[in-house]
């Protein structure tokens, strides 16, 4: 074979390679924001998104240095071997120029880098990545969620600006310290590090922490009767440590769209003090109907049990400052 065939071949191996590149480095930014809007909780992967900033930190560097890009130097070196016609410039200001006809100084291309990489460090902080080590989507192993025929998708755990995952062992401190919360403890029978671990290992039990959008701890929920044959899931409990942000209702919206879309049962049920008045509205608002009252065990509280049914119209849309 002809070695300047070779040449332009491995030439052309780079060029493909260099708008990868550049597609990642652009796309990256902007699937990371759709993800945020569209609840991705793969876009939170923190690899993903140390190689992207990586990747526009190594672009607006060579860009300040007035360096020339490795693969655009390779490129032209092989292409000079084989004969072929090669360019000057930059590989983006090339092809930019070959496509929309556009041609900038190389100031103009230093400003757009460098403004590109201002807004992937933004978005490090406005989408937080997971932090490194801590299981996210299908890594996470523990604590998993039955799924209805052959759906192993998470989606309907994933809410706008927050998160539910499966609860690990090292969350038991927050847990423990939410529940016992002043704003909390009134509404919430306390359990131990034991109760909140037994209930992880039930095979009928989803033990779940809230998450904002910088993959921080703000709350917790657990579910119940994930085995049951009447297709009936109990919210047995949901805490919020960051009150009136709206959490509390994005969390319960989570779960509702979990228990009917995701694992198709019929019916969800909870019960709350018949004090919690901002709890009870806000369920109220999502569609949940009042059952009955009872007296709770200690038959000190009276407790509203309220269940919301997979064929109940959706509720209105809107605000709502209220979270349990």
């Amino acid at each position: 074979m002809d070695p300047r065939l070779l040449y332009s071949l491995a030439a052309d191996a780079i060029l493909v390679i260099h708008a990868a590149f550049v597609l990642f480095v652009i796309l990256g930014l902007a699937l990371t924001l759709i993800g945020k809007w569209r609840a991705w909780h793969w876009v939170r992967n923190p690899w993903f998104r140390l190689a992207h900033l990586l990747a526009i930190g190594v672009v607006v560097l060579q860009a300040w240095l007035g360096a020339l890009c490795p693969l655009t130097a390779w490129e032209m070196a092989l292409r000079e071997k084989a004969g072929d016609v090669v360019y000057a410039g930059s590989f983006i200001a090339y092809w930019l120029h070959r496509l929309l006809f556009y041609e900038a100084p190389a100031w103009v291309f230093l400003l757009l880098y460098t403004l590109f990489g201002g807004l992937v460090v933004l978005s490090w902080f406005r989408v937080r990545p997971r932090p490194f080590g801590r299981p996210g989507g299908h890594d996470a192993a523990a604590n998993q969620l039955p799924r209805r025929g052959e759906d192993t998708g998470r989606e309907g755990l994933e809410a706008a600006d927050l998160r539910l995952r499966p609860t690990l062992p090292g969350d038991i401190a927050f847990v423990c310290r939410a529940e016992s919360a002043p704003e909390n403890r009134r509404h919430i029978e306390a359990w131990s590090r034991t109760d909140h671990l037994a209930c992880i290992d039930r095979e009928d039990c989803s033990h779940l922490i809230i998450e904002d959008d910088r993959a921080e701890p703000v709350g917790y929920v657990i579910l119940q009767g994930l085995a049951s044959q009447e297709r009936e899931m109990l919210l047995r409990r949901i805490v919020v440590t960051r009150k009136g942000h709206g959490i509390g209702r994005r969390a319960v919206e989570a779960v509702i769209r979990l228990c009917f879309d995701t694992l198709g049962f019929r019916r969800l049920w909870l019960e709350v003090h018949a004090d919690n008045t901002g709890a009870r509205r806000l369920y109220e608002r999502l569609g949940f109907r009042v059952e009955r009252v009872r007296r709770s065990d200690a038959g000190s509280v009276a407790m509203v049990r309220m269940a919301l049914d997979a064929d109940a119209p959706d509720p209105p849309s809107g605000p709502s400052s209220a979270s349990p």
